[in-house]
């Protein structure tokens, strides 16, 4: 069976595939949120803003500090297996 290609070592076109789904992702995030957002005023948005809790501010935060976190782990992890091979 063939090796894996999990150090790199695979075809250059397939180290260009990840950051195209990337931007891709990014891409229709952005236009999502401006079908979404279009016909709001910025004093409305502000608005809708200013009506999330302090509690609710603070779940979001430890949320995304806990998918940081994960992320930057198994970035670490990852890195680790690679560096043994």
């Amino acid at each position: 069976m063939a090796a894996s290609n999990l150090d790199g070592s695979g075809p250059k076109w397939k180290k260009a595939v990840w950051p195209l789904v990337g931007i891709g992702a990014i891409s229709v995030s952005f236009w999502l949120l401006a079908q979404e957002l279009r016909g709001m005023s910025w004093d409305a948005l502000w608005a809708r803003i200013t009506e999330i809790s302090a509690h609710n501010w603070l779940l979001i935060s430890i949320c995304t500090l806990g998918c940081y976190l994960i992320l930057a782990a198994y970035d670490r992890w990852r890195s680790n297996i690679s560096s043994a091979r």
